[in-house]
């Protein structure tokens, strides 16, 4: 939980770093569950930095590769949180300037605030760079993402209490950029499954169940022109790897056309209607595909939409998976643990340390059970109380059985007490049962207040 001395509203400049300041916040404890930037994408920028560094949450990346922006234009830009709180926010602030400081006007993008608090969450914005004469300019670009709110003006600079600060090297109108490596949605070109966009770094790329239900979604103002979807089992392909092609435009054709590939309609022999077409699979497989529209508008003759990956996979995985621990806590699950609940296939599960395993998109930490937040929030299950994952203590997540998911809370204490607590949440996706249970005595006495059972939440549920 966080400190009552949250600094905040604190109004101080930074410390001087050449002529840059070079703030982030005053947290104390990573593994306390501060926040920080595990991830930013922009440009032909995808830097993941999943370690949190500690104070004072400040992180010099100005010696990557430069992020290469051209004035005038706008980008997409996502930053992805970790161990994020409700009110979380990002500044994008890029000195246009080029006097080596940040001034007042200089921020290009804010996204946020975030609404809900745990686990990893992604801010999706968009930067707009302002016209700067020359070029491969090179200038500093400044990703913040504070807790609280920054004063207009001071948002490269203020001191927060918590937050997490990140420079890179940007290059404006550079003279030669790299061509992108995967093809991006165009206005008269785009396909996506479920919303999931790729960028030119990372094609989009989407996991589900068996049998779970999705939307192609088809996009383009030219109605009726010819138009096709290819389709392959053989993986994506950059641009660099000269197994598609890419077109001076430039466009990228990423099936690798070295491996069999169909056409969904013979060769353009569709008429394009735009639409979510709903679709679902009853057996695993790994499907790419890619549409192209016939465009006279366009020297290439056609526009390209993205790349996608769909991967259909069984179910009741969790490779890899680590279960949080310490306070208040949450993370996500992968989706190939693919969990049924209320009758339905769940890839998007998320585990929390105060005892429940949650459906839907706004994990939750919270420690206090509310009848109000049982029905209108998440989907969960389990035996919701204010719960500590100490040393010594653990969260085991396992699958025992096919098609089975088990959690089990080993010795888990209350927190600010040492009274143990071992029960388990068992999934079972063979006859859709959800199983709550453990030893006598195993759901210790407490006097605070805790839900155990079952809730829709906002699917629909009936008092817990």
């Amino acid at each position: 939980m966080k400190s009552s001395l949250l600094l905040g509203a604190a109004l101080l400049s930074g410390v001087a770093f050449g002529q840059y300041c070079t703030v982030a916040s005053n947290s104390t404890s990573c593994g306390g569950g501060d926040e920080f930037i595990s991830n930013v994408t922009v440009s032909n920028l995808n830097n993941s930095s999943l370690v949190c560094v500690g104070p004072p949450m400040y992180e010099d990346y100005t010696g990557l590769t430069p992020v290469d922006l051209i004035s005038g234009q706008s980008y997409a830009i996502s930053v992805t949180i970790s161990q994020s709180w409700a009110t979380d926010r990002v500044y994008v602030i890029l000195d246009s300037g080029l006097n080596g400081a940040f001034n007042a006007g200089e921020l290009v993008g804010s996204m946020g605030p975030l609404t809900t608090t745990g686990g990893t969450q992604v801010l999706n914005g968009t930067i707009n760079i302002p016209v700067v004469a020359g070029t491969n300019v090179l200038t500093r670009l400044r990703v913040r993402m504070v807790y609280g709110t920054a004063a207009a003006g001071n948002e490269a600079c203020q001191v927060f209490g918590y937050g997490n600060c990140e420079d890179y090297t940007a290059r404006l109108n550079p003279g030669n950029p790299a061509p992108p490596e995967y093809q991006v949605n165009q206005g008269n070109a785009s396909m996506d499954i479920d919303g999931v966009a790729g960028n030119q770094n990372t094609p989009a790329q989407v996991t589900r169940c068996l049998n779970s239900l999705m939307n192609v979604n088809l996009g383009s103002p030219l109605a009726g022109n010819p138009f096709d979807v290819v389709l392959s089992t053989f993986p994506l392909v950059p641009r660099s790897s000269g197994l598609g092609f890419g077109t001076p435009v430039p466009q990228v054709c990423n099936i690798d056309l070295t491996q069999p590939f169909s056409f969904a309609y013979g060769g353009f022999g569709g008429s394009f209607v735009a639409g979510s077409i709903p679709v679902a699979f009853g057996f695993p497989i790994d499907l790419y595909t890619q549409m192209a529209v016939v465009d006279g508008s366009n020297p290439d003759g056609l526009t390209m939409s993205q790349p996608n990956g769909l991967h259909i996979v069984s179910g009741a995985g969790l490779a890899g998976y680590v279960p949080p621990t310490g306070d208040d806590n949450v993370n996500t699950l992968p989706a190939a643990a693919c969990l049924s609940f209320y009758g339905q296939i769940r890839t998007n599960a998320w585990l929390t340390t105060n005892g429940r395993v949650g459906f839907g998109t706004a994990p939750s930490a919270t420690f206090g059970p509310t009848t109000a937040q049982a029905m209108t929030g998440d989907a969960s299950a389990g035996y919701w109380n204010d719960l500590n994952v100490v040393a010594g203590t653990s969260i085991v997540a396992s699958n025992p059985a096919a098609g089975v998911t088990r959690f089990q809370w080993n010795n888990v204490p209350y927190f600010g007490s040492t009274i143990a607590n071992n029960f388990g949440i068992q999934i079972d996706n063979n006859v859709n049962a959800v199983q709550i249970d453990g030893p006598v005595g195993g759901f210790a006495a407490n006097t605070g207040t805790a839900f155990f059972g079952v809730s829709n939440g906002s699917g629909g549920s009936s008092d817990p």
